[in-house]
């Protein structure tokens, strides 16, 4: 008996990103995430992401569940009905993911699952699946039109450090240093910025990272950190208007989410003419085997 999902092709995953070209403004991270798909696929990225929908349904309302296996199973969805009548369906019925014991993390990660969908999809698998779920938890979206984004000047940095994207040797530090990493964060790394760039701030006497953003699987920021001893200098400032400019140069608005109680994030965001959207919700569930109390999110 065949599953209700069926994987989209490159040309079905062109014209999905077509459809929501319309709604970029909009669903900024959802356009951005589609757009590192189409990128995964054109530079061999085998076996990145799979994009699944029921039949036609995303031609009619852009229905979709993308699966990330690798270094610890991360899931997109998003649908463009309000209701998610298809979008909960086929999560209801799909046998596709089985949640088994993955041996780089305890948990699968929901990213920025809409407001419209969040609080239905989190009932679903702790009531009707029974599933444990380790993290829920709804953050604020920020976001910034690429042509504020454009008018950001990023040659400009205190004297002591200068700003760049990320390298490869700077994984081992953010996995180190960030609260939500666990064994194969560097991996992953790996992954999200080969289709997108993160920044850095450095200091200019010995090289050392001491301010960052990460792109994540949306293609947008993510894991904004300052080492503790390097706080209150601008450093934050500097890596936002970094990721802003570039990801405005290549088409996309900027955004982020923040907590509600993280206020010093949300001043800044303000400051730098974010606009705050809705609300998106990330979910961990755990695997089959995986004992709640010992398998808490993050998963270290």
């Amino acid at each position: 008996m065949s599953d209700i999902l069926e994987p989209l092709n490159l040309e079905d995953i062109r014209e999905l990103t077509k459809l929501y070209e319309e709604y970029k403004c909009k669903f900024p991270y959802i356009y951005s995430f589609l757009q590192n798909c189409i990128k995964a696929v054109e530079i061999g990225m085998t076996g990145y992401v799979t994009i699944f929908s029921n039949g036609d349904c995303w031609r009619e309302d852009g229905t979709f569940i993308a699966s990330m296996p690798n270094y610890g199973h991360d899931i997109v969805l998003h649908s463009l009905d309000p209701t998610g009548k298809n979008l909960l369906e086929c999560l209801l019925k799909t046998s596709k993911f089985k949640f088994l014991k993955d041996p780089s993390r305890s948990y699968t990660f929901f990213y920025a699952v809409h407001e419209w969908f969040f609080p239905k999809i989190l009932k679903m698998f702790s009531e009707h699946f029974k599933r444990n779920i380790s993290y829920a938890n709804e953050l604020l979206l920020w976001s910034l039109e690429k042509e504020k984004s454009l008018e950001f000047d990023v040659s400009q940095c205190p004297s002591e450090v200068y700003n760049a994207a990320l390298k490869p040797e700077d994984f081992a530090v953010i996995k180190q240093k960030w609260p939500y990493s666990w064994r194969s964060t560097e991996k992953k790394l790996e992954d999200w910025t080969k289709l997108k760039n993160g920044f850095g701030v450095y200091l200019k006497s010995n090289d050392k990272l001491v301010s960052w953003v990460i792109p994540s699987c949306l293609g947008q920021m993510s894991a904004l950190q300052t080492l503790s001893e390097h706080k209150n200098k601008g450093y934050a400032q500097l890596v936002i208007q970094h990721m802003a400019k570039y990801l405005a140069e290549l088409g996309f608005d900027c955004c982020g989410t923040v907590h509600p109680t993280n206020v010093a994030s949300m001043k800044l965001f303000s400051k730098l003419g974010f606009k705050s959207l809705y609300k998106c919700g990330y979910i961990a569930v755990l695997h089959e085997g995986q004992d709640p109390e010992n398998d808490r999110f993050p998963s270290h």
